[in-house]
């Protein structure tokens, strides 16, 4: 597959719901995202800030990420840092542009401060493994659903002709 016809493929569905880990092209469906919690408990893992991502390549389906200051406070929902809210628990931050440049926080400064602050990343995600029963349970649905149709249609029909 060329690399247009991926793009055009990958972005097909973006509008159904929201971006998993924030990155575009990775979606589901609002009615998948409303019934799988229902199918399995969905898991927890704790990671630091800076840390490596360690889902990344697991195959895991990312729910929900939220940064957690140390007494488990909700700073942010997702990954992204608003140096202005630091720069209120933070002073060396304060007064600085809230772009990274020349003048602006020094990468040490805010590491400082992350790690003053004690701040974490919470991850809720089915693991890759679940992948398969998803597919299962759904199919299934969608197959009784065609069948009830089916048999409405056929109810509906012999109905009309009568």
């Amino acid at each position: 597959m060329s690399r247009c016809a991926a793009s055009a493929v990958e972005g097909a569905f973006d509008d159904l719901a929201e971006a998993d880990h924030g990155r575009p092209g990775r979606r589901t469906s609002e009615w998948g995202a409303w019934l799988r919690p229902h199918f399995a408990a969905a898991r927890t893992i704790t990671s630091a800030f800076f840390a490596k991502d360690p889902l990344a390549g697991s195959g895991a389906w990312v729910l929900s990420t939220t940064t957690l200051d140390r007494a488990g406070h909700v700073l942010v929902n997702g990954r992204e840092l608003d140096l202005g809210a630091l720069s209120q628990r933070c002073p060396a931050l304060a007064g600085r542009p809230l772009i990274p440049k020349p003048g602006g926080p020094d990468q040490r400064v805010v590491e400082a401060c992350l790690r003053k602050i004690g701040l974490h990343l919470q991850t809720t995600y089915q693991p890759g493994s679940r992948y398969w029963m998803f597919q299962g349970i759904e199919s299934a649905i969608f197959v009784a659903l065609a069948a009830g149709l089916a048999g409405l249609t056929l109810w509906w029909v012999r109905h009309r002709l009568a």
